[in-house]
């Protein structure tokens, strides 16, 4: 249908790819697909710090109840606290950006600038904390991925990720709560995906001991990095990095965290 010079199209469910753990990133490739659906193994989402230290917290839920959890979380936020981007990224400070607070931290594939990465994160922190029953959150409290952060904010993290365990022991991942969407990191033919959110929830259900994950993948050229297509990244073309320092940290994502 057309009018006014738009076309309005059909948004199409997404092709279900779920009993075909091998489908990804084949399923790219089918003709017609907007969107589609894969179980991922566990062993190609890709390995983080902060989720082994969400998930290691939850495995102790059972017989430390939530003091050991929090415990747990606090150590982490204790242990992690980058004290600018560069500490983020794991690059040498080469650039006067990468002395940046924390927070500004991109990723070379992105196109989002730092200042704006930074705001988004206080606005998408403010709503979550809000939604927990934490109206006063502000930048000071700190954020969810490393610390330092207040006790306050200790607490909210303690209490969503206990919720999270909690509702999926009793009744398993429900589809009605809708699907996280991931990225694809193609290497070659080595690939890894990355969920664009829903970490909480892939920590607890690693907790639970499930071995796949499912999510939603979106046809666009954000939703599939290509180490080949270095130079072609928004962040290398803005000259945010040289191709150099996008490959290192490319390449991260590949190396397990020890």
């Amino acid at each position: 249908m057309r009018s006014g010079g738009y076309e309005l199209r059909r948004i199409r469910s997404p092709i279900n790819f779920l009993e075909d753990s091998a489908a990804c990133p084949r399923a790219l490739y089918c003709r017609g697909v907007e969107s589609f659906l894969v179980t991922v193994p566990l062993t190609k989402i890709k390995d983080s710090r902060l989720i082994r230290a969400w998930s290691t917290a939850l495995k102790q839920y059972p017989d430390g109840g939530r003091v050991a959890v929090r415990h747990e979380l606090e150590r982490y936020f204790d242990d992690v606290q980058p004290p600018d981007v560069a500490g983020v990224l794991k690059l040498p400070p080469n650039r006067s950006w990468h002395r940046g607070h924390p927070l500004s931290w991109v990723m070379p594939w992105q196109t989002k600038k730092p200042e704006a990465a930074r705001k988004a994160r206080i606005a998408t922190m403010t709503a979550e904390c809000r939604r927990f029953g934490f109206s006063d959150y502000s930048e000071a409290d700190g954020w969810k991925g490393f610390g330092p952060v207040s006790n306050a904010l200790l607490n909210v993290e303690t209490e969503r990720l206990i919720q999270l365990y909690n509702s999926l022991e009793k009744n398993g991942f429900q589809s009605s709560h809708g699907f996280t969407t991931g990225r694809l990191y193609l290497a070659g033919r080595q690939y890894l995906v990355s969920p664009d959110a829903g970490w909480h929830r892939i920590a607890a259900m690693i907790a639970l001991g499930h071995n796949a994950l499912p999510l939603r993948f979106v046809q666009s050229a954000s939703s599939v990095v290509r180490r080949e297509d270095v130079a072609f990244w928004p962040g290398v073309q803005c000259e945010l990095f040289s191709e150099d320092e996008a490959l290192a940290i490319f390449d991260q994502l590949f190396v397990p965290y020890q």
